[in-house]
């Protein structure tokens, strides 16, 4: 339980920060060129308004998790998206 606590709250605090200094449209949502990964080419742009959205679920994610609200859907779930941001590594120029 106090990993699950500490490592939710870990991320969400990251997730935070990353929002308030900017960090989150300078690689995900600004950027026009995209260095991804060869083997995940495939996967979407989304729209700035839907990449937001994504970040913000993961937030809530992260809060279901610290709770224990349905916590192995839920980590599942923040599991994906958070993939998905790492896979598709946005590069600003």
């Amino acid at each position: 339980v106090y990993f699950r606590v500490a490592f939710a709250g870990l991320l969400l605090l990251e997730g935070i920060r990353y929002w308030f200094k900017g960090a989150f449209h300078n690689f995900w949502v600004d950027p026009e060129m995209h260095f991804r990964y060869e083997l995940f080419s495939w996967l979407p742009d989304f729209s700035p308004a839907i990449t937001t959205g994504l970040y913000a679920l993961m937030g809530l994610l992260l809060v279901c998790i610290i709770l224990g609200f349905y916590f192995r859907q839920t980590s599942i779930l923040f599991c994906v998206i958070f993939s998905y941001f790492f896979f598709i590594d946005k590069t600003p120029i």
